[in-house]
């Protein structure tokens, strides 16, 4: 970053971060994981070891729901469990806004999380 842009090492990296257009890792993490449930959910180029991976609300009650595209939270028993991938990656999908989750295509998914992203929506990328 600081050979693209041009700077001295006292320069603040969050600042060049942020010149550049790019995501800190924490925001990176999120969106990889919320690029990969939209895949397993969606059924688009996933694995097939994943599939089936997570489990919607509505077809685990075997009821429409008012939110069909909302993920099963598994049950952990320590707060350890909360950081694992199933747990987090359904948390954070759970938290995006209907309509991300509804989205049609992969591209437009991307899209619109970037958007969020950029724009803090609700608190889901700091």
């Amino acid at each position: 970053m600081r050979i693209i842009l041009r700077t001295n090492h006292l320069t603040c990296t969050q600042f060049m971060r942020e010149k550049l257009g790019l995501l800190t890792l924490i925001n990176r993490r999120r969106y990889m994981r919320l690029q990969l449930v939209y895949r397993i959910v969606s059924d688009y180029n996933c694995p097939r070891q994943l599939q089936g991976y997570f489990v919607l609300g509505s077809d685990l009650h075997g009821k429409v729901l008012r939110d069909n595209r909302e993920l099963h939270f598994p049950r952990t028993k320590t707060a350890m469990g909360q950081f694992t991938f199933m747990y987090a990656a359904a948390k954070e999908w759970n938290d995006l806004p209907n309509d991300h989750r509804n989205c049609s295509s992969l591209k437009i998914f991307i899209t619109t999380v970037i958007l969020c992203q950029k724009m803090s929506c609700k608190g889901i990328f700091n």
